[in-house]
């Protein structure tokens, strides 16, 4: 199984810098990836927006699974506005429970 990786902008923004998940990862982590995603999924079709608290609750795991070598911040402003960047969010939720990356970037 390959290990999840997302790009994100550098301080300057004039390159990326390519982030791998945590080699090891449980089957905690795992389930804590699976209840997140329905609760987004749930969110979604019930809302005509999602709650703030819940997105941070959702890119601070996300934070947590790359080990804390970005922040909450660095991930929101890399992400789109919108649909598109709440898209984009779910499809690394969802890469982390796979545990795979087709080694496209989940960002830019």
């Amino acid at each position: 199984m390959s290990r999840p990786y997302i790009e994100l902008p550098t301080k300057t923004g004039k390159s990326t810098k390519k982030y791998y998940a945590k080699s090891s990862r449980s089957l905690h982590d795992m389930m804590r990836v699976m209840r997140l995603g329905k609760k987004m999924q749930q969110l979604e079709t019930k809302e005509d927006y999602i709650p703030v608290d819940e997105f941070d609750e959702m890119f601070e795991f996300i934070v947590e699974m790359y080990d804390n070598k970005f922040t909450v911040e660095d991930l929101a402003r890399s992400l789109p506005y919108g649909e598109e960047g709440f898209k984009q969010a779910m499809e690394i939720l969802n890469n982390l429970s796979l545990g795979d990356s087709d080694d496209e970037n989940l960002t830019k």
